[in-house]
């Protein structure tokens, strides 16, 4: 225990330290160093041994009874140092006091070593009683354990008993809940295999009950709705139809037993009553109540937007191509009327005689004048007007066309100019640009007979190419200029608005609109990178919005014609044209300027001519489209044989783009027919006055 285990560990010290101070006593504490010697000694064999605590008792120990005896000693209670008082043997004799002190602390030491030797052998049998005593315990606790193992043991098998018989029970109830489980499962395995595949499916798909409410719906019906699941279950599935169609669902219901699947064409509505182009399927449910359905629904938008925009892009392109094939042949033969014409003038002005004749003279300019700027406007709209570039300031353009329609303007309508702050500019033809400005502001002046408010924005703008309402234009960059005339006019009704684009349709009265404005601007802006979008709301009124390429402002415009000093020349010039008329009207107007012609009538005899006496010619003139080579075709090959040839290509319906690729190929110059015998002669005249400087 703990009190045997101190007794063991302060006896020894304490003893050692009691006999020690007494034996110090007897020699005397301060005139002999036997005790402190003693002291030092156990205090260093006492630490190692037994510790610091045990050392420390036994130090007490000796502090103890030294102090006491010292105490008595100074109080002459007790001798000091007795036996230091004698010598063991005086006078022959032994001492009586050493004998009496030695026998003393004899007896001391014994009856200590007699108490300590009883007090081991206690201690000795107190532990064997218990060691004994706990033996018994342990010999019952072990017998205990036996029985318990035994009675465990016996509980063992009467539970294994206990649990046989359960899992009998348990297989028996297993057998049991697994058929009905079986049977739940084929009862419920449409059901799961539905929810999943409408849950992870990319079309909208619901389920309808008998009585026309929607009883689920996946993620991507909802989100075509845009309403949440709380705001649709439940619901009449025929609320989300806008009202026209409603007719053709119940229809398509009604069906169902007959033809089990039904696919139909619809507006949705969604939360906010929006509505959207959707392609609808009904799917009878196997086994359900009449009229009970699974939808499925596809919201068709883009693809309705696309189809249209595609449509009308092909339709415009075929309305252009014969625009632009009529206005080919019209420009050929008005070359000649007018050429006729301008001789005949030349020739009746020098006889007075002949007023009535010049009169007719000119009106047959006049009309043929008239006559090329009406080909001119079919060729915009065929995006075939021959090039005029120039770095087009949009904020002057816009300035300039509100200044010029202030007059137009009645007083109860109120323009409002919100241009950019910052410059901008779009490279392209600036009477093309400004014209087509001009004219959807006048449309928006037209569109509020009774006033209104019309504002006109220009800003730079970064727009998505990819862009799905892009889709029918030829972006040529991201970086854009928007400009918007907003109006609060009448608007326009979706059929309206779904031909505004359209060559020759209008809404005004008849002498009011050609119906070419919009086509003519619509084919000018995605000549040259751009696009035409129009917004409209019947009663509310409409936004057009105009998007031009954005140029830097430092662009230089492309130069087209220069008024040369002489027009007279001695020159030999090579002319290729197909059509006869135009070839002779040509070759009159360049004789009268005194140049000799060499007529071609194709792009390869003419290449073959000038092989054959190219030291003769000074400059060639080459009619775009002709038959074999055309007039570019047949310009490559000239330039093959003469890198430095001078070129003049006549057309009455070049594009842009061809212009600029030919452009990037060295040609310089473009004659655009019909031309007045002033514009050939300049234009022939500045061309080699050009090679004249340059050589």
């Amino acid at each position: 225990t703990h009190g045997d285990s101190v007794f063991f560990e302060y006896a020894p010290i304490q003893l050692y330290a009691f006999s020690n101070s007494i034996y110090a006593y007897y020699f005397g504490f301060f005139t002999e160093p036997y005790g402190f010697v003693t002291l030092i000694g156990g205090i260093m064999v006492g630490l190692p041994l037994y510790g610091t605590r045990a050392t420390r008792a036994g130090l007490f120990t000796w502090l103890g009874v030294f102090s006491v005896l010292s105490l008595l000693s100074f109080a002459g209670a007790v001798p000091y140092a007795p036996l230091l008082r004698s010598w063991p043997v005086v006078d022959g004799s032994l001492s009586i006091a050493w004998a009496l002190g030695m026998s003393s602390i004899n007896v001391t030491g014994g009856v200590v070593a007699a108490m300590f030797s009883f007090s081991m052998y206690s201690l000795l049998r107190r532990r064997d009683r218990l060691l004994m005593s706990n033996q018994g315990k342990l010999l019952a606790a072990v017998e205990k354990l036996s029985e318990t193992k035994s009675a465990l043991q016996e509980s063992g098998r009467k539970l294994e008993l206990r649990v046989d018989e359960r899992t009998l029970e348990l297989k028996v109830s297993n057998r049991n809940l697994q058929f009905e489980m079986e049977e739940r499962e084929k009862s419920t395995k449409e059901l799961s295999s539905i929810r999943a595949a409408m849950e992870s499916a990319i079309e909208g798909m619901a389920r309808v009950d008998a009585s026309g409410k929607i009883q689920s719906a996946n993620a991507a019906f909802l989100a075509m709705h845009g309403a949440s699941s709380d705001e649709m279950i439940g619901s009449a599935a025929s609320s989300w139809i806008e009202a026209g169609d409603r007719a053709k669902i119940i229809g398509a219901t009604l069906n169902l037993p007959l033809e089990h699947k039904v696919e139909l064409s619809v507006r949705g509505l969604r939360l906010d009553q929006s509505e959207f182009p959707q392609l609808v399927a009904m799917v009878r449910v196997s086994e359900g109540a009449e009229g009970e359905h699974y939808r499925f629904a596809r919201d068709v938008t883009r693809q309705s937007e696309l189809s249209s925009q595609l449509n009308h892009a092909m339709k415009m392109e075929a309305i252009g191509r014969l625009a632009g094939g009529i206005a080919h042949d019209f420009n050929n033969l008005l070359m000649a009327i007018l050429t006729a014409g301008e001789q005949l003038q030349t020739y009746f002005r020098q006889k007075p005689s002949a007023s009535e004749q010049l009169e007719l003279a000119e009106m047959v300019t006049m009309a043929g004048t008239r006559a090329a700027a009406l080909t001119t406007q079919l060729l915009d709209f065929a995006h075939v007007q021959p090039p005029s570039l120039a770095n087009i300031d949009v904020n002057k353009s816009l300035k300039d066309v509100l200044d010029l329609l202030a007059p137009a303007l009645s007083g109860s309508i109120e323009v409002e100019s919100d241009l950019s702050s910052e410059a901008l500019f779009t490279s392209g033809d600036p009477s093309r640009f400004d014209s087509g400005l001009l004219n959807v502001a006048l449309n928006a002046s037209d569109a509020m007979p009774q006033g209104g408010r019309l504002v006109v924005q220009a800003r730079a703008v970064t727009i998505d190419i990819g862009d799905p309402s892009f889709a029918s234009f030829d972006l040529k960059s991201s970086r854009q200029v928007r400009i918007r005339f907003i109006d609060d006019g009448l608007g326009m009704d979706e059929a309206t608005k779904a031909q505004v684009f359209d060559p020759f349709f209008t809404t005004k009265p008849a002498g009011k609109g050609t119906g070419l404005g919009l086509s003519v601007l619509s084919a000018y802006v995605v000549e040259i990178g751009g696009a035409l979008k129009i917004s409209s709301t019947l009663g509310k009124g409409t936004t057009c919005s105009i998007y031009v390429p954005l140029a830097e402002e430092d662009a230089q415009p492309v130069q087209s014609n220069l008024v040369a000093k002489n027009v007279q020349g001695k020159e030999t010039i090579l002319l290729a044209e197909d059509e006869a008329i135009v070839a002779k009207a040509t070759t009159m107007l360049l004789s009268y300027g005194g140049y000799d012609v060499i007529h071609s009538l194709d792009g390869l005899e003419a290449v073959k001519v000038y092989r054959e006496r190219r030291s003769e010619i000074d400059l060639v003139l080459l009619d775009y489209r002709m038959p074999g080579l055309t007039g570019a075709e047949a310009f490559i090959k000239l330039r093959e044989i003469n890198p430095e040839v001078p070129v003049i290509l006549m057309s009455g319906n070049l594009s842009v783009s061809e212009f600029q690729d030919l452009q990037d190929k060295g040609l310089r110059t473009i004659l655009r027919k019909p031309c007045s015998r002033a514009e050939l002669t300049d234009t022939v005249r500045r061309v080699l006055d050009a090679r004249d400087r340059s050589g």
